[in-house]
């Protein structure tokens, strides 16, 4: 027997013959309590959907009879508080939706299509959001496929995953990109060049704004450019080294252009051990070298992942594969970066620097999600993986995101005791890039901790100018959240208001920043207007953190925007 929430909703036998259930409240009440991790008791599920009743609790009664009689099970949808308790087998298909195999035929539609919602404004909120959050999983399937698609050569299957990707999504880039790429890929240029000019005019007339160089960047194709009588293996080899070393001395350009001609040398020459190296090199230095690029970076690891498994090159594979993860948690894409993350661990046996870096990625996935404890279990084995590498910066890093999921628990002193171990592993690796967000986090802890204002805004506002000469949009907007929380806690509303409004404009002025800055630096702004009776302002920005959370899946502070909602 199958639930079907997607689309219009229906129940089916294992025939496929529908099972008549009577009713819109009576789908509305299925989905509340088949989609909500902690069961809901009967008087709130009365009150959400029955309120308007003779009798709230009576036609609670009624509804919860007929879904077991619809269902064939006397023991579902029973007890307070409300549990489905289902059979092994009937399936629900949103609860699969993270396994979701795209069927271009069959791609589903919205949560409880067609479903009124005018019952109450808590069902309203709730509903909003596990139709976003239905609405991401799909997409982000389409996404993967698309990307799987094109790593595999198959252009034309690739642009019909990213055509309606671009369909469902059409302000975010991410699809344009695929789309683009998709094209050139299957042989279509011209096609891909009018794809170009189609988003520039989308984003104009809806943004005001040009799209990032990753769409034009997706027109381009592999250069080929060896010097005679240069084998193709000893080009790629020195081209490979040359374009490591340029980036990592800050000429990005120069060393990515390296690194593509490095990539064609490589398949040019048939060694797949040699080709995996290129890409995993060339897909790292995209998504960590130039903002945006982050799409074309995942299609280089995801050649080198596959490289790497069939030139029996464990670390390389392991590698591309947890920079893939990485992608996907900027992104918000929980599911698909647990995924990758998992593949990579297995990889990585008897490779404690990877394993390490691993096991903070899935700790960092974790805290975003808001699954705290799960998060420190994997923060602590990362800190073990490092502890046995030879690598400072792995364990400063390990400590560091650990140190987070401690601070999400409010186990503030034992954030502290591994914050300070980290620094100055970080000041020691000379490592700018990371150190600002180990100094954000502990003075962040000394504010919450009570410690003095104006040496906690002093010790920020030269955070936030190294962050500024870093030109690190998260970095900076935690930095103006600190400082714009300084003047709030002096009474100085109207400067902490402007603090808090460029924290929130500066994260978010890229398009592939870590999603849960934006989350962490909505919040204190919200909770400022709400504490000065600015209801309005705070009701747009609630709705705008309840929406970005629930897409992007971080589930703990979508129910902390739904708890301000309700209360304004």
């Amino acid at each position: 027997m199958l639930v079907k929430l997607l689309g219009p909703p229906a129940i089916t036998d294992d025939h496929g013959e529908p099972i008549g259930v009577r009713g819109k409240k009576t789908w509305g009440l299925i989905a509340r309590v088949l989609l909500t991790d902690t069961p809901v008791s009967r008087r709130r599920l009365a009150e959400e959907l029955f309120a308007n009743a003779d009798d709230p609790m009576g036609a609670l009664r009624w509804s919860l009879a007929q879904i077991r009689r619809s269902l064939g099970d006397p023991d579902s949808f029973r007890s307070d508080p409300v549990e489905a308790n289902l059979g092994p087998s009937l399936r629900v298909d949103v609860l699969g939706l993270d396994q979701l195999q795209v069927d271009l035929a069959d791609i589903p539609g919205q949560l409880l299509e067609g479903i009124d919602v005018a019952w109450s404004a808590e069902f309203e909120v709730w509903l909003s959001v596990e139709r976003w959050r239905a609405s991401s999983l799909v997409e982000a399937a389409l996404h993967t496929a698309s990307m799987h698609a094109l790593a595999m050569g198959e252009g034309v299957l690739a642009a019909s995953y990213a055509s309606e990707l671009v369909a469902r999504a059409p302000l975010e880039e991410s699809g344009h990109v695929l789309l683009v790429k998709s094209l050139v890929v299957s042989g279509d240029v011209q096609a891909a060049r009018d794809r170009v000019v189609a988003c520039e005019e989308l984003f104009a007339a809806e943004l005001g704004a040009e799209p990032s160089r990753a769409v034009f960047g997706a027109l381009r194709t592999q250069p080929v450019n060896r010097p005679p009588g240069v084998s193709p293996k000893s080009s790629a080899l020195t081209l490979l080294e040359a374009g490591k070393t340029a980036v990592d001395a800050g000429a990005i350009d120069a060393g990515i252009e390296c690194l593509r001609r490095a990539v064609a040398d490589a398949e040019a020459s048939k060694d797949q051990q040699l080709y995996g190296k290129c890409q995993g090199a060339l897909g790292s230095a995209l998504i960590h070298g130039i903002r945006g690029f982050d799409d074309e970076g995942s299609l280089a690891l995801h050649s080198a992942a596959e490289s790497a498994f069939r030139a029996a090159d464990p670390a390389t594979a392991a590698m591309a594969l947890m920079e893939l993860g990485y992608v996907e948690i900027l992104a918000g894409r929980r599911n698909a970066a647990t995924a990758f993350l998992e593949r990579a661990d297995a990889a990585a046996i008897d490779l404690p620097e990877l394993q390490s870096s691993i096991s903070a990625f899935k700790c960092i996935n974790l805290t975003d999600w808001g699954r705290h404890e799960d998060a420190l279990l994997v923060g602590d084995q990362s800190i073990e993986f490092a502890e046995r590498s030879d690598s400072p910066r792995d364990r400063s890093w390990a400590m560091t995101f650990t140190a987070r999921a401690l601070m999400s628990l409010h186990c503030y002193d034992e954030a502290r005791a591994l914050l300070d171990r980290a620094l100055p592993l970080a000041i020691e690796e000379k490592w700018l890039t990371f150190r600002p967000l180990i100094e954000i986090f502990l003075l962040e802890l000394d504010r919450i901790q009570g410690r003095d204002a104006l040496r906690i805004r002093a010790d920020l506002e030269m955070v936030f100018a190294s962050c500024c000469q870093l030109a690190d949009p998260c970095w900076e907007g935690l930095a103006a959240r600190g400082i714009g929380l300084t003047y709030e806690h002096e009474a100085d509303s109207a400067t902490a208001y402007r603090w808090l409004k460029d924290a929130v404009d500066r994260c978010t002025r890229v398009t592939d920043t870590w999603m849960w800055v934006e989350a962490w630096v909505l919040e204190p702004e919200i909770d400022l207007a709400t504490r000065h009776g600015h209801t309005d302002h705070a009701r747009s920005k609630g709705q705008q953190l309840l929406h970005h959370s629930a897409i992007k899946q971080l589930d703990y502070h979508a129910d902390l925007a739904r708890e301000v909602l309700s209360g304004l």
